[in-house]
């Protein structure tokens, strides 16, 4: 039996999303059956808060993060809304090719969703820069951020980065063409990390395990590996710089032995 503070290991966002929503519907539908009411305004307006409701349940106990809990539990919601208003069609292929833009395949490939370090953590990340030149590589780039950051505080420093997600991607290169690093358009587990004194990222909890194996096998003696937000399962830290009160705002980092 399940501890009830324990998620149920399901792999990849995007899969535990479809679980959740789907086993709304299973309610909703089930409701919809038992009730022998017609076809009314309330009925339909309980039927979307229970699938609403259950899909957040379900989305929690799955061990989904907080973002998504909240989106499993207002998209049935959002879709009945917009299929109420008379809306263009050619709207919501607009909205879903501004998603592929900015996320591309990045969360279903790599289950990675787009996340940016903000300034306190850029502050913090700082003193662990080494001074002589250094090289460095940025897992999942995003705009460029934390490569430019360390571009203009560093000048000796070789800095590079991968992301896969379209619109941040073109962002990133752009800025690298002025900004003293360079971006390539490929996914991070094509990388090899052996040729970097530090290596950055800020993922999620889903490949950490994995990228940990990359990371132990491919980076040399005394490099570091810095992870923003996300533990490696099992493996203890050599330092843990918290920049926030937030949950997850540290910056976790290892000096590979």
């Amino acid at each position: 039996m399940l501890a009830a503070n324990r998620p149920i290991a399901t792999p990849g966002l995007i899969p535990q999303f479809v679980i959740a929503q789907g086993t709304g519907v299973v309610m909703a539908c089930g409701i919809a059956m038992l009730s022998g009411v017609g076809r009314t305004s309330l009925l339909l307006l309980v039927l979307v808060a229970s699938q609403a409701i259950v899909a957040g349940v379900s989305a929690r106990m799955l061990g989904m993060p907080a973002r998504w809990v909240a989106i499993n539990l207002v998209f049935a919601p959002a879709l009945v809304g917009a299929l109420q208003l008379d809306v263009n069609p050619l709207a919501y292929a607009t909205g879903f090719l501004a998603l592929l833009a900015i996320f591309g395949t990045a969360t279903i490939v790599t289950r990675v969703p787009l996340f940016l370090s903000g300034k306190r953590a850029l502050a913090r990340l700082e003193p662990w820069l080494p001074r002589e030149p250094f090289s460095m590589l940025d897992l999942g780039a995003g705009t460029g951020r934390v490569l430019r950051f360390v571009a203009r505080r560093r000048g000796n420093a070789a800095l590079n980065g991968v992301e896969i997600a379209p619109l941040p991607f073109v962002v990133a290169w752009l800025r690298g063409l002025w900004g003293g690093y360079r971006v390539s358009f490929d996914n991070f587990w094509n990388c090899d990390l052996s040729g970097y004194d530090v290596v950055f990222a800020y993922l999620s909890p889903a490949p950490m395990e994995r990228l940990w194996d990359k990371v132990r096998t491919e980076m040399r003696t005394g490099s570091l590996f810095i992870s923003n937000s996300f533990v490696v399962p099992g493996v203890p830290p050599t330092s843990v710089v918290r920049y926030g009160r937030a949950r997850g705002a540290v910056l976790y980092i290892w000096r590979l032995p």
